[in-house]
């Protein structure tokens, strides 16, 4: 059986994003649905992809990685992703970057996956999809549909299965599909030259010497 894995990018049990998981729960059937709470991830505070990472981050790759299929709830923050899910995102990049094999797929690449936005308002929601589809795509990330669900103060209800029906089941067609994991296919200079860790040594100790 797929193991669907729900991920809300939010700190509160209670957010919207969570809350519209749990209602696509009576369609979608999760095997678990997450927030950043149950991970508790940092700011991200160094641009040195070493693979050093805190074990909150660790949890949530193994989280992730556990995954057949993913559905990510993203709320729209001043028109743009919400920062939390970006800085979940970036630590995936120092993460990963421990691995001796740079071809190495990141833990939520190539899985098919859905983005889904609850919102309270009738018109917003879907701005911030072109950043947040260019982002998972350099992360080599499926993503087959986004997913606005709009009005979510009248309507993300327990119980109010009609509000989400439709979507869901077109979601589980995307997320029941085989996939094939064919490492990394995106390529930046970070991960193609192999050389990054140098290169911010030679920077950094530039910066310290001339303190001195």
């Amino acid at each position: 059986m797929t193991k669907i894995v729900g991920m809300a990018f939010s700190y509160s049990p209670n957010s919207m994003q969570r809350r519209g998981l749990e209602l696509l729960n009576n369609v979608v059937p999760f095997h678990k649905i997450y927030t950043l709470a149950d991970f508790d991830i940092p700011l991200v505070k160094t641009n040195y992809p070493n693979g050093e990472a805190p074990d909150s981050v660790k949890r949530f790759v193994e989280a992730m990685e556990e995954a057949d299929a993913l559905v990510f709830g993203i709320a729209e923050m001043v028109a743009q992703p919400c920062a939390s899910f970006k800085n979940a995102m970036e630590w995936l990049v120092i993460e990963i970057n421990s691995d001796v094999d740079l071809s190495r797929s990141y833990c939520i690449s190539h899985k098919p996956m859905v983005t889904t936005t609850f919102t309270p308002g009738p018109h917003a929601g879907a701005r911030h999809w072109d950043a947040t589809n260019q982002l998972l795509f350099q992360l080599n990330c499926k993503v087959k549909e986004n997913y606005v669900f709009r009005d979510a103060w009248e309507n993300l209800l327990p119980n109010n299965v009609s509000y989400i029906e439709n979507s869901a089941n077109d979601m589980l067609k995307y997320l029941t599909e085989s996939y094939i994991d064919e490492g990394i296919q995106v390529h930046d200079r970070v991960r193609t030259m192999g050389a990054w860790l140098d290169y911010y040594d030679d920077w950094n100790n530039a910066w310290n010497t001339s303190k001195k």
